[in-house]
């Protein structure tokens, strides 16, 4: 899911605070705004769940299946990934990274073990 259920609190509170300052200075009873209010606060919490789940389904939904192009024809992302592929067999592989020995952590640790006794 999009989001989190902290974003579905948000809108409940966006909404009773619209509602409630809308109504504040109206003629029905204070409860009776109250009640209304955190009613329009229920509403925006399940609205936003739903929007949190059409967010969700439109970003989970592959482009590929939306788009069927001509068999003949290469897409773009067909297209760009035989570049890359392509491109990373003619690159060199990676050096490894450096692994320090047990002997050269002990000589690191009490070298900046030093330098934190002399700053002090």
């Amino acid at each position: 899911m999009f989001g989190s259920i902290f974003y579905n609190f948000w809108f409940a509170l966006a909404g009773f605070t619209i509602y409630f300052f809308a109504r504040f200075q109206s003629n029905q009873a204070p409860l009776t705004t109250i009640l209304y209010g955190l009613m329009c606060a229920a509403i925006a919490f399940i609205v936003a769940y739903i929007v949190r789940a059409l967010i969700a389904y439109i970003i989970a939904t592959p482009s590929d299946q939306l788009e069927q192009p001509d068999e003949g024809v290469e897409s773009g992302t067909e297209a760009i990934a035989k570049e890359e592929s392509s491109s990373e067999e003619s690159l060199p592989s990676p050096e490894p990274t450096v692994e320090f020995s047990d002997e050269q952590s002990e000589e690191i640790a009490k070298a900046i073990q030093t330098m934190m006794q002399d700053g002090k």
